[in-house]
């Protein structure tokens, strides 16, 4: 497996997992809907780390900032992949302790279930495939309905993943393919999200019964968006102006589906007059994270840095930053 070092103990259980953040950069909501989706796996990681015990019950030792109600969702967390460990003819984890430390934002849709999630199916599942049935995004996908009750499944395929990912359902099964590893100047942060991504997606479906339509040529348009990004991106001649142009249009329509927020216009408005080719919401939105493009790193670091100043700091959940696809450690996976 991908960074887990393993123990002899109990069938080879890892001593410790991570997964990644990601940044969706098309497909949002429309993912859930069954149409495709791009995005790519940040440097950012959870860990997980596990240590044996004898004769105890779990033990969780969480970030400093989280709390009582975390601490019940990895309870339920380990319920759900003991489960899934005995579903699939292994013996139940050993208890022991449990020790999480993560560097991606929480609640700002960089991902931050989906890694857990991705991590925990890599500590209780270590011999799993990393697709098809009684795989390691089967397992992940399952522990992030804990979350958010019906999850597409991108989240945490990228998150188990590295580098740039088009991601499709094929006969009903979600087949991620990798991209070129494209290195656009791309710009993310975060606001302070409104609601939660359970309430957003729940949101889709309302206005999916109260206008079918509509809703749905709205979806569709987004994952028609997500194929012609990705043959932007494997053109020999990849141009960042198209994906700006892209993003764009594909802000206009999740604007139209009501889950982007006016402080996200105000950013996109801002970047613009400061060198952006375009910008969108990346996530569930209600706030949370977004992203914009650049025609080179150094106008990227230029708005960057004027965007914080003309933005008070309490405005923004995670401050604009200049990120990158995480790099590759599989060569399948490469192109």
């Amino acid at each position: 497996m991908t960074r887990a070092h393993l123990t002899k103990s109990q069938g080879d259980i890892p001593r410790q997992t991570q997964a990644h953040a990601k940044l969706l950069l098309f497909g949002e909501h429309a993912a859930v809907w069954g149409h495709p989706a791009v995005g790519l796996s940040l440097a950012s990681t959870l860990t997980l780390r596990y240590e044996p015990a004898q004769d105890t019950p779990w033990q969780c030792q969480l970030p400093p900032d989280l709390g009582s109600p975390e601490h019940q969702l990895i309870l339920r967390l380990i319920e759900v992949f003991q489960t899934l460990r005995t579903s699939r003819g292994l013996p139940a984890l050993n208890p022991g302790r449990l020790q999480v430390e993560s560097n991606i934002p929480r609640g700002g849709g960089w991902g931050s279930s989906a890694a857990l999630s991705s991590a925990f199916a890599r500590l209780f599942l270590p011999q799993a495939p990393l697709e098809g049935p009684e795989s390691l995004d089967e397992a992940a996908r399952e522990g992030e309905k804990l979350f958010h009750g019906r999850p597409s499944g991108i989240d945490t395929a990228l998150a188990l993943r590295e580098g740039w990912w088009f991601l499709e359902r094929v006969h009903e099964q979600l087949t991620p393919l990798p991209l070129p590893d494209q290195t656009p100047a791309l710009v993310a942060g975060a606001l302070p999200r409104l609601t939660t991504t359970k309430a957003l997606v729940s949101s889709i479906a309302e206005r999916h019964t109260r206008d079918p339509e509509g809703t749905s040529a709205r979806l569709t348009h987004l994952g028609e968006l997500a194929r012609r990004a990705q043959q932007s991106l494997q053109a020999p001649n990849f141009s960042p102006k198209i994906l700006g142009s892209l993003f764009q249009e594909a802000q206009a329509i999740l604007a139209e589906l009501g889950v982007s927020h006016p402080a996200l216009e105000q950013v996109f408005t801002a970047a613009k007059a400061w060198g952006s080719l375009g910008g969108k919401l990346s996530g569930a939105g209600g706030g949370g994270a977004f992203v914009l493009v650049f025609p080179d790193t150094e106008t990227a670091l230029a708005a960057c840095e004027q965007l914080q100043k003309f933005f008070p700091q309490a405005f923004w959940a995670a401050t604009p930053q200049v990120v990158q696809a995480s790099a590759r450690q599989n060569p399948r996976e490469s192109l």
